[in-house]
């Protein structure tokens, strides 16, 4: 990750104004603040520790390993879930309805991120997910 340029900041800035008005914003604010200022060295750390931040304010209970080494893929060992949401086929699937900020205005707009699912509904976006015909 280069650090030539403040990105976090940007990016936290950004993230702040589009979601100050959030019913949850203020809830989640300081700790996804503090992920920003942890210094990550590679991409592939700061995923993990978002997904693994993510997974925890879902209440997810799947493990998250990474392999330590390559191992053949074996159609008989795993299920292949590489080709179920792609660009071209991501409409298809029902999207999660929730109450978003300035849907009076704009509609309902599906599939944008989970932490706008997050900040719109709170602790309980987990559980929506979960009751929800997306399989998580």
């Amino acid at each position: 990750i280069s650090d030539k340029e403040n990105w976090q900041s940007r990016h936290f800035k950004s993230i702040q104004s589009a979601y100050n008005r959030s019913p949850f914003f203020e809830y989640y604010q300081n700790e996804l603040y503090g992920i920003y200022q942890r210094p990550f060295s590679m991409l592939v750390d700061w995923n993990l520790y978002c997904l693994n931040w993510v997974k925890e304010k879902m209440d997810w209970t799947a493990e998250i390993r990474v392999t330590e080494t390559t191992v053949p893929y074996r159609a008989k060992d795993y299920k292949d879930h590489r080709n179920i949401v792609l660009p071209k086929n991501y409409s298809q699937w029902n999207p999660v309805k929730y109450r978003q900020v300035f849907e009076e205005r704009t509609g309902f707009f599906p599939n944008l991120s989970v932490l706008d699912l997050l900040f719109n509904v709170g602790k309980e976006a987990g559980e929506l997910l979960r009751n929800s015909s997306v399989r998580v």
